[in-house]
């Protein structure tokens, strides 16, 4: 009941050896096998061999039957096409205490690891555009730069190593600091076409 409860979740038990023992509906909805096609069979045929070479010495792991494993692997399916996937490992414990095999629960996360890809490749963009840009550019927080290009810190004297953190307000004339903070205020608070002219 728990395991078709888990709609959006293969949830598949195996014995102490990695032998499947419980496929789930949604496991079987997953990785397109039939429950009686894989009960018996090795829980390796699930995943990308390099995934699962990955996997086994965390299986061997102390901590593994203390609190379980939570980790990312390329798994399988019945038709040979792989997907990225969320993976749950915990030990099943029979009598004694003693371990009687693993629960494992699969989440497919293909779309979120192809969007992470998709929001690396736009910041790399972003970053090689504003890296090339002959006027200086920075990214504020709190009154503070978390970015600034290397023309603009050419133009503060800023080493990179410094940047991230540093207090823009220690870069501009006193007199003009009220003047920035305002304007940066109105930018942060949405106003459009805010812009200031300082020294």
């Amino acid at each position: 009941a728990l395991q078709d409860a888990a709609r959006g979740y293969a949830v598949i038990a195996t014995d102490v050896d990695g032998d499947l023992r419980g496929f789930s509906t949604g496991a079987g909805q997953l990785f397109g096998w039939d429950e009686d096609a894989v009960i018996g069979r090795n829980a390796s045929l699930l995943f990308d061999p390099a995934s699962w070479k990955e996997l086994l010495p965390k299986l061997a792991r102390r901590s593994l039957r203390e609190r379980g494993v939570e980790t990312r692997a390329v798994m399988t399916r019945h038709d040979g096409t792989l997907f990225d996937a969320r993976l749950v490992v915990r030990v099943l414990r029979g009598h004694g205490d003693e371990s009687s095999g693993f629960l494992l629960v699969v989440q497919d996360v293909s779309r979120e690891v192809k969007l992470e890809a998709e929001t690396r490749a736009a910041e790399s963009l972003s970053r090689g555009i504003l890296e090339d840009l002959p006027a200086g550019v920075a990214l504020l927080e709190g009154g503070r730069i978390v970015y600034a290009n290397p023309t603009l810190r050419t133009l503060l004297n800023i080493p990179e190593s410094a940047t991230s953190g540093f207090a823009l307000r220690e870069r501009i004339a006193t007199s003009h600091v009220l003047y920035v903070q305002d304007a940066l205020a109105k930018l942060e608070a949405g106003a459009k076409g805010a812009t200031l002219d300082a020294v």
